[in-house]
C-alpha cells in the first residue's frame, strides 16, 4: 500500500525523507516559496491517539522550520483497516485523508480538503486499480481453491452433488420460502397429479435437489458426505454418479407409485431417495468385499438401514416409500456395478 502511494508521490516530484520508523513516511516537494509535505501513517501496525498524532505532525512541521523554510503545508494520509479507527483524527484535522485498506478507498470528510497539490485523483485512481487487482486475485483464489478441492478430493462427485444441492437451496430461498409447500410444488417438487395428468415427468429428477428447510438439507448433505465418499471410492466416479441418479429416480418413482395406489396427493422433495440408494450400494459392497471396508461392516450398515427406516415410519412428514425404493434400487445396482468392477480387476 505505502509503496503504491510513494510511487504516486514520486510521479509528482515528491522526495522521501529518510526515517527510522517503518510506520511513518514523510515526502516533500519544494517549489521555491512553499514546502508541500505528505506524511503517511499506517495505523494498522501502530496505536495512534489524537494527542500523539498532533505531536508527531508538529515535530515534522518544526523540522522544516528549523531548516529555514517559512511556509509549510503537511497533508496526512492515514491508512486504516477500519475507518472508525481514524475518524477521531479526520474530524479534528482538516489536512488529513483516511485510506481504507479493506475497501481501497480514499475517505475525505466535509471538513477536510477537497484536494491537495492535485494528488487526490491520482491517489483514487491508484486505489481503484489496486482494488480491482485484489478483487480479481480473491476471485481467482476462490475458483482455484474450489478446483483444488475437487481435483485432490477422493470423492469429487460427492462434493459436486453437495454443492449443487446447496446452490439450489440458496436459489429457492432467494425467491420464496422452502417451507412453503405451494411454492416448492410450483418450483419443481414432486406432486403426483402434475406428473400423471400434465406429464411433468421431469419432477422425478428436479425434486432430488430440493429440500424443505435448512435442517432437511443439512441432514441429507451430512449423510451424503459420510456414505457417498465411501461408495464413490469403491465404484468409481462414473458408476457412482449413475448409481446416485438412478437410485433417486427409482426411489421417487416408487414414491409416486405408492401414493397413486393409496390415492394420496402429497408434495415431496429431497435427496433422501438417492442417499438411501448410496447406502444400499454400500451395503452391497460391504457384503461382497468385507476386507476393503474397515469402518463399515454388514451389521453396522444393516443397523443404519433399519434405524433409518424405523425413524421414517414413526416420524411425520417423511416419504418412507422413496427411502425404501431408493434403498432397494441402490442395493441391486451396487451388486451389479461392484461385481463388474471386481471382475474387471
Amino acid at each position: 500500500m505505502k509503496e503504491k502511494i510513494a510511487a504516486v508521490l514520486a510521479a509528482h516530484n515528491y522526495t522521501e525523507i529518510q526515517s527510522n520508523s517503518r510506520d511513518i513516511n514523510v515526502f516533500f516537494r519544494n517549489d521555491g516559496t512553499l514546502i508541500m509535505a505528505v506524511m503517511i501513517l499506517d495505523t494498522r501496525t501502530m496505536i495512534l491517539s489524537l494527542e500523539n498524532y498532533n505531536k508527531l505532525k508538529n515535530q515534522i512541521y518544526q523540522m522544516f522550520l528549523d531548516k529555514g523554510y517559512v511556509r509549510v503545508k503537511i497533508l496526512s494520509l492515514v491508512i486504516v483497516g477500519n475507518p472508525a479507527n481514524g475518524r477521531n483524527i479526520a474530524v479534528n484535522d482538516d489536512y488529513s485523508w483516511l485510506i481504507d485498506a479493506s475497501s481501497m478507498r480514499l475517505l475525505a470528510y466535509e471538513n477536510q480538503l477537497g484536494d491537495y497539490d492535485t494528488l487526490r485523483i491520482p491517489l483514487e485512481n491508484m486505489l481503484e486499480t489496486e482494488y480491482e487487482k485484489k478483487y480479481n486475485a480473491e476471485k481467482l483464489t476462490v475458483w482455484k481453491g474450489l478446483g483444488r478441492l475437487l481435483w485432490f478430493s477422493k470423492s469429487p462427485v460427492t462434493v459436486v452433488l453437495i454443492l449443487i444441492n446447496i446452490i439450489v437451496f440458496i436459489w429457492l430461498s432467494a425467491f420464496g420460502s422452502t417451507m412453503d409447500v405451494s411454492y416448492m410444488m410450483q418450483s419443481g417438487a414432486m406432486y403426483p397429479p402434475y406428473i400423471t395428468e400434465n406429464g411433468e415427468i421431469y419432477r422425478l429428477f428436479t425434486c432430488m435437489f430440493m429440500h424443505f428447510g435448512l435442517e432437511h438439507l443439512a441432514a441429507n448433505m451430512l449423510s451424503l458426505y459420510v456414505f457417498g465418499s465411501n461408495v464413490e471410492e469403491a465404484l468409481g466416479k462414473p458408476r457412482y454418479l449413475a448409481l446416485y441418479i438412478l437410485s433417486g429416480l427409482l426411489g421417487n418413482a416408487a414414491s409416486l407409485y405408492f401414493h397413486l395406489i393409496m390415492d394420496v396427493d402429497v408434495v415431496s422433495a429431497g435427496a433422501s431417495g438417492a442417499i438411501f440408494g448410496v447406502i444400499g450400494a454400500l451395503f452391497a459392497a460391504v457384503i461382497l468385499d468385507r476386507k476393503r471396508f474397515k469402518t463399515f461392516t454388514p451389521l453396522k450398515v444393516a443397523f443404519i438401514v433399519g434405524y433409518s427406516i424405523f425413524a421414517g415410519i414413526t416420524g411425520t412428514g417423511i416419504d418412507n416409500s422413496a427411502h425404501i425404493g431408493g434403498l432397494v434400487a441402490g442395493f441391486l445396482l451396487g451388486c451389479i456395478l461392484y461385481k463388474r468392477d471386481k471382475i474387471k480387476q
